[in-house]
């Protein structure tokens, strides 16, 4: 409202200066200055000085408004973005959980209906198969990631370790690399450095854990950090080849592991492709 009122006394006044210079005569030339100005011209120098003050409350209203209004924005901003970090922190969790489970039951009820008719997964030929007898057949090693530790954080630098285990029998001649993904809201990145998993070549005992290290300097929030194991090793004989490629996430938000869900799965198995992984 006040601001209407300056710009109207600052129309009028403009209006009556522009009138008055026509109309009155606003000097007389037999005195001196400043008695020269006849009343007319005080009259024209009072309205000159009006309209400057009202141009300057103008100026101060204008700005203090468009500070309180980018204030608000800020404000506004500031609300969205954590609303939308709580919304990622939530959904994080969910598919976490729903994963564990969903996986837990499919597997207890896949195992028991092909156990019933005779039958078994196997996991290396993606096959169903009769059951044999178990005393002539040679049990495989088996090795997999286990969990991912965020071990600390320095400023900016993240500070992790992940740890692979070795079950049902010894394990030979493995030539393995992981590689680490970070997924933040734009999606996937891949760390440009290949780690070396087990050190050597040579035979892993049964039941035996391996930890390794890794690091990465990011300036932005991430929601999940993935290791992905890829490589081969082989029974203790060196006989039977058996290829290895496992995911495991870290839930940076929630400090858990687990593997993705589906859909975040076929994004990732997309991204990884692209980068002939």
């Amino acid at each position: 409202m006040l601001k209407i009122i300056l710009i109207a006394a600052i129309s009028i006044m403009q209006s009556f200066i522009t009138i008055i210079p026509s109309k009155k005569k606003i000097s007389d030339n037999r005195k001196r200055f400043p008695k020269d100005f006849t009343y007319a011209g005080w009259g024209l120098i009072i309205l000159c000085a009006g309209t400057i003050c009202c141009s300057i409350a103008l100026f101060i209203i204008s700005d203090n408004e468009q500070n309180l209004a980018q204030r608000h924005l800020d404000s506004e901003l500031l609300k969205r973005d954590r609303a939308y970090k709580t919304s990622i922190a939530e959904l994080s969790k969910r598919y976490t959980t729903k994963v564990d489970s969903s996986y837990k039951k499919s597997e207890a009820t896949f195992i028991g209906v092909t156990a019933r008719y005779g039958l078994h997964y196997d996991s290396l030929n993606h096959q169903l198969v009769k059951e044999k007898d178990t005393s002539k057949v040679e049990t495989l090693p088996e090795i997999s990631l286990h969990t991912i530790t965020l071990d600390s954080t320095k400023k900016q630098h993240y500070y992790f370790s992940v740890q692979a285990t070795n079950k049902q029998a010894t394990a030979n001649n493995i030539k393995t690399n992981f590689y680490v993904i970070i997924q933040d809201a734009d999606g996937y990145a891949l760390l440009p450095r290949k780690y070396q998993g087990y050190a050597h070549t040579g035979i892993v005992s049964i039941n035996t854990a391996s930890t390794w290290d890794f690091s990465f300097e990011a300036d932005y929030p991430f929601i999940t950090v993935i290791v992905l194991l890829k490589g081969t090793y082989t029974n203790l004989r060196g006989n039977k080849t058996i290829n290895i490629r496992q995911i495991l996430a870290y839930d940076f938000a929630n400090k858990r592991v687990g593997v993705p869900i589906e859909d975040n799965e076929l994004k990732l198995e997309a991204f990884l492709k692209t980068k002939k992984l």
